[in-house]
C-alpha cells in the first residue's frame, strides 16, 4: 500500500522541482499596457501589473513571487554599465491604459512609489519620470535603508497625458547590478 502512494508522490515532488528550476521563464511575463485599480481618484498599479513592465537590455529585472506563485513585487536593478538615467533613455517602464490616463491630461501628477531594498546590492537612489513622447524628465530621490513609499511630483505633460512611468536604479557602483524591488505604483492628480 505504501508503494502505491510513495511512486506518485515522488513523482510529483521530481516534477515540482524540475519546475521551480525553470524560475520566472516559467511563466514568461507579457508586456502590455496596464489598467490600474481606482482608489479616490488615483490610480493604483500592484505587483500583479508591475510583473508586466517593459525592461530593457540597460537592466534586469525578476519577479517576486509568494507562495502560491503570486507576483509579490517587481526586483529591477540597472546595468554595471549603465549608472545614471539620460533623457534618451526611458528605463523600465509601466505601460499605462491610455484610457484610464486621459482623466490626467494637462494636470500636474504624483507618483507615488512603493519600495522594499534589496539585502546586499540596493541601489542608493531612485529616478523616476511620467513618460509621453519626446524626450524623458527623470526625478531622483534618496533610497531609504527600508520599506517606504516615495512621492515623485511632476508638471503637467503638454499636449497630453503619460503614457508610461519609467524606474531607473541609481547607483555609483560598478561592482554588481544594484537595483530595488518595487511594490506598489500609485498615480494620482495634484
Amino acid at each position: 500500500m505504501r508503494a502505491i502512494l510513495f511512486y506518485p508522490l515522488a513523482a510529483l515532488a521530481m516534477a515540482a522541482a524540475i519546475a521551480a528550476s525553470f524560475g520566472p521563464e516559467l511563466l514568461p511575463k507579457k508586456v502590455g499596457p496596464q489598467t490600474g485599480k481606482l482608489d479616490r481618484g488615483a490610480l493604483i498599479f500592484d505587483a500583479e501589473a508591475l510583473s508586466h513592465m517593459d525592461i530593457p537590455d540597460t537592466q534586469v529585472a525578476y519577479i517576486d513571487r509568494d507562495d502560491f506563485w503570486r507576483p509579490a513585487g517587481m526586483q529591477i536593478a540597472t546595468r554595471r554599465t549603465h549608472l545614471a538615467p539620460s533623457p534618451a533613455i526611458a528605463g523600465a517602464r509601466l505601460l499605462l491604459d491610455r484610457a484610464q490616463t486621459a482623466a490626467f491630461a494637462g494636470k500636474a501628477l504624483t507618483i507615488q512609489v512603493k519600495v522594499r531594498p534589496l539585502p546586499y546590492t540596493t541601489a542608493t537612489s531612485l529616478a523616476v519620470s511620467a513618460q509621453a513622447p519626446g524626450p524623458v524628465t527623470w526625478t531622483a530621490q534618496k533610497l531609504p535603508s527600508e520599506s517606504a513609499a516615495l512621492s515623485f511630483h511632476f508638471p503637467a505633460i503638454e499636449g497630453g497625458a503619460p503614457e508610461a512611468i519609467g524606474f531607473w536604479p541609481v547607483t555609483t557602483a560598478t561592482d554588481y547590478d544594484y537595483g530595488l524591488e518595487i511594490v506598489e505604483v500609485r498615480v494620482s492628480a495634484e
